[in-house]
């Protein structure tokens, strides 16, 4: 999956449980927390980089829809 994060694009391994949840939840342009676990790391000759999976994540909220949910349970 290609991820943006302050303007820095990253291609990162989703586990395959969660392809069908993002497909259904989510629409291009979202804005997501990620839940990943380094599962390794690959040594260059001066750097270290590591290799990161997504293995959960939560859709953020605009803060519109955040009201609204409120607004739906009562809340004002």
């Amino acid at each position: 999956m290609l991820v943006e994060a302050e303007g820095e694009q990253y291609w990162m391994p989703v586990q395959s449980q969660l392809i069908p949840d993002f497909q259904n939840e989510l629409k291009s342009g979202d804005k997501v927390e990620l839940y990943v676990m380094a599962i390794g790391s690959i040594d260059h000759d001066d750097e270290h980089e590591w290799i990161f999976i997504i293995n959960e994540f939560q859709k953020l909220l605009t803060a519109s829809a955040a009201n609204s949910r409120l607004k739906a349970k009562g809340f004002s």
